[in-house]
């Protein structure tokens, strides 16, 4: 059993919490994204994560295998441990907008909540992971 947190889980906790407002800002710029699937009709949020992980000095490759289902891959460090972060950023059809009380994708905030398609999955897990 763990009974204490080791110093640099503290650390980095303290860190997430002062980055705090940066990562709402990333979890509604992705939410406006209009990712709905069916149909995908652009990749531009695969881009705008590819342009996050090169800003923040992790390499990443973009795979196109031509069928419309990209992939972007990212590492760093000599290869002999690591993780895998597996997400998606695609959306259930959001439907109706009218239905809505909050738009879609406007990932607006009210509160301490943030609103729109992909909040709760799975657009503000990929923010946490590309945090980690």
């Amino acid at each position: 059993m763990l009974k204490a947190l080791p110093k640099n889980l503290d650390k980095a906790l303290n860190e997430l919490k002062n980055s705090e407002k940066e990562l709402v800002r990333l979890v509604v710029d992705l939410i406006r994204f209009k990712s709905e699937n069916p149909p995908v009709e652009d990749y531009d949020i695969q881009l705008y994560i590819r342009d996050f992980l090169n800003q923040a000095g992790l390499g990443c490759v973009l795979h196109d295998p031509g069928d419309k289902a990209w992939a972007l891959t990212s590492s760093f460090g000599d290869g002999s441990d690591g993780f895998i972060f597996y997400g998606h950023a695609d959306v259930v059809p959001a439907g109706d907008p009218s239905r809505w009380v909050h738009s879609p994708f406007s990932g607006e905030v009210v509160g301490d909540r943030i609103h729109g398609r992909g909040a709760s999955d799975m657009k503000a897990g990929l923010a946490a992971e590309l945090f980690a």
